[in-house]
């Protein structure tokens, strides 16, 4: 039989309101009824139902449970005082949360980085904290893949982004994920790279590497495995780029010599045929 209960029906209006300034003139439409001990009872018995019926929907239970603190805070100050509290939170609020899955999964989903940057910036929605209930659910379901460090770093992006800006939070995201986030800058530091193994004796490589202390940045360490990558099956050329790695390595830890030493001592017990 159908319910004809009102107050029930206007709790979970309120509940399932697509937007909130929806909820919000459902309780000031009817604060007498709204604003109730029953109507708190009544959402908070919703909540409870939703978790049993649909434990696999953190994001619905979320907004409900987000709806339940405006309601609790609209009875002790008023409507207008909890959504004057609401609006000047520091961190943006979804205006449909119930959309926020699907903005996530085309957050992640974004052919590049810097792509997926801009999308952030211009979807500060990201940046609502029920967005932390799936990504905590996505890196369960990733835990062990190939995609799980990506996810992690990206939810780290957005935490740290929440509290001190879009900047700070790309930068947590670059140094998760060991990469740099100025391409112009990258670009550069990958041709001293290549100028600097490309030196026509491995004296003249000592002696650049000496003039260029920027090759001692982490950075290079992702370079030099991609590079080391494209010459898979080429013995000497992955050997001559995994010493190199060694040297700029142990000269990053112990010195300019103590990275020239292990490169000499790479090489020798490699063995290589030609470099």
């Amino acid at each position: 039989m159908a319910n004809t209960d009102p107050l029930l029906r206007a709790v979970l209006a309120y509940a399932t309101a697509p937007t909130w300034e929806t909820a919000r003139d459902l309780l000031a439409r009817d604060p007498d009824h709204m604003l109730t001990d029953r109507a708190e009872q009544l959402l908070k018995a919703t909540i409870t139902a939703t978790t049993v019926i649909t434990p696999d929907n953190p994001t619905y239970t979320a907004l409900l449970q987000d709806r339940q603190t405006f309601l609790q805070r609209a009875r002790a100050a008023g409507i207008d005082a909890a959504w004057a509290e609401r609006q000047t939170r520091a961190t943006p609020v979804a205006s449909d949360p119930l959309k926020l899955p699907d903005m996530v999964r085309e957050w992640l989903s974004t052919p590049t980085y810097l792509d997926q940057r801009a999308f952030l910036a211009s979807h500060q929605a990201l940046l609502d904290p029920l967005v932390d209930r799936i990504m905590a659910a996505l890196l369960a379901q990733l835990t062990g893949s190939e995609n799980e460090r990506f996810v992690r770093a990206s939810w780290q992006w957005l935490q740290r982004a929440r509290q001190d800006g879009l900047d700070a939070g790309w930068q947590v995201f670059c140094d998760a994920m060991g990469i740099m986030g100025d391409p112009a800058a990258a670009e550069r530091l990958l041709q001293t790279l290549l100028d600097w193994l490309n030196t026509a004796t491995f004296d003249d490589q000592r002696a650049f590497l000496a003039s260029h202390p920027d090759l001692l940045n982490r950075h290079v360490d992702t370079m030099l495995e991609a590079l080391t990558a494209q010459y898979a099956g080429q013995k000497d050329q992955e050997r001559f780029l995994r010493a190199s790695q060694i040297w700029l390595q142990r000269a990053r830890q112990s010195g300019l010599d103590a990275g020239w030493q292990a490169f000499q001592i790479a090489l020798a017990y490699d063995q290589p045929e030609a470099i």
